[in-house]
């Protein structure tokens, strides 16, 4: 790197770094407040799943792009507490269930 360069680098809430590069959403951003499912969003599903940010904090149940029919990761309030307005690196295939959440998905 050039000695007057600078650089940037994306970070998630605890401050560590965080490659996740969002170029496409639903609906302009649309906000969901239930359960997704990525065949209802093709694109989404060409790139093997989506990315949540949440924007209201609750709980949530998700299937993650390599889990199986039946097996699931619950999202706590404490995860959904510290992304709120970021996008959580993790992976989407399924939204299965919401408590009081609301979220937008990207990918």
């Amino acid at each position: 790197m050039a000695k007057n360069a600078t650089r940037s680098q994306l970070t998630n809430p605890n401050g560590t770094e965080s490659s996740i590069d969002i170029t496409g959403s639903d609906s302009t951003g649309k906000i969901h407040s239930g359960a997704l499912n990525i065949t209802s969003v093709p694109k989404a599903k060409d790139t093997g799943g989506f990315y949540i940010m949440p924007i209201v904090s609750g709980t949530m149940r998700v299937q993650l792009s390599n889990q199986e029919d039946g097996e699931y990761f619950d999202l706590q309030s404490a995860t959904l507490d510290a992304y709120l307005g970021t996008w959580i690196p993790m992976k989407v295939k399924k939204v299965i269930s919401v408590t009081t959440a609301t979220y937008q998905i990207g990918w």
